[in-house]
């Protein structure tokens, strides 16, 4: 399903190109997966798609957010989206949503999908691209930040946090792992616009904390994730050595 969007974001005469090379990608990753030691997944969907394609286990390890970058500020009345502007980030759900809920939103990010989506959203504030700093004062600043689409990990969501600030995302992918339904945001039904519209309304009334969602967040540090990696690669490289033994 992925493949597909992201295939149909080709232009026309490149898409069998593109489906051919990555057939013959696959067919290589999943040759070179038996000469795999140990797998780490970023995620439990990564966990899951790494059982299914190549038959083997993996270790969650977290990806490193740098959570000291953000902190709280002045939330203000706009809803925030930080995002690539292409098709399979499914950004006209959590706009039409918006609309729906008659809430201001603003945009971080550029890309293909810019010129459709404004003209299509001329009510939304598109930013275009933001800086380290510029981004950390939009996260304080917001309502709440929408992730719509469904992430392996989804980084945004932990920013969002570390900043202070509800999230509302996708019951999907990583979200499910990053944010507590109900206490550092809400989660809403993949694709569906209603759900999302009612995320919305529903947002102010949480029982909602920006210091709970903020130690929520450094469950995903570097330093958490340094600790965690460190643990992993250890107890591959002693298993390696076991086996090595017994052979």
């Amino acid at each position: 399903y992925e493949e597909a969007r992201a295939v149909a974001e080709a232009s026309r005469p490149l898409r069998r190109l593109l489906r051919g090379q990555l057939r013959r990608v696959r067919r290589w990753d999943l040759s070179a997966s038996g000469r795999v030691d140990a797998y780490i997944a970023i995620s439990q969907l990564s966990r899951e798609r790494i059982k299914r394609y190549y038959g083997r286990e993996a270790t969650v390890v977290h990806p490193p957010v740098e959570t000291h970058r953000f902190s709280a500020g002045n939330p203000g009345d706009a809803l925030l989206i930080v995002s690539e502007l292409v098709s399979h980030k499914r950004l006209h759900i959590a706009l039409e949503a918006a609309r729906r809920a008659h809430a201001p939103v603003r945009v971080v990010g550029s890309g293909p999908d810019h010129a459709a989506l404004e003209e299509a959203f001329p009510e939304a504030e598109f930013l275009g691209r933001a800086n380290d700093v510029e981004l950390a004062q939009l996260y304080a600043e917001a309502r709440a930040v929408v992730v719509p689409s469904m992430e392996e990990f989804g980084i945004v969501a932990v920013e969002a946090q570390a900043a202070g600030r509800p999230v509302i995302a996708a019951a999907a992918g990583g979200a499910l792992e990053t944010v507590v339904d109900g206490l550092t945001g809400l989660l809403a039904k993949l694709d569906d616009v209603d759900s999302f519209t009612n995320a919305i309304e529903r947002i102010d009334s949480i029982d909602f904390s920006s210091d709970r969602a903020k130690v929520n967040a450094e469950r995903f540090s570097v330093e958490s994730f340094q600790r965690r990696m460190a643990a992993h690669v250890t107890q591959a490289v002693e298993s390696r050595r076991e086996r090595a033994l017994s052979a």
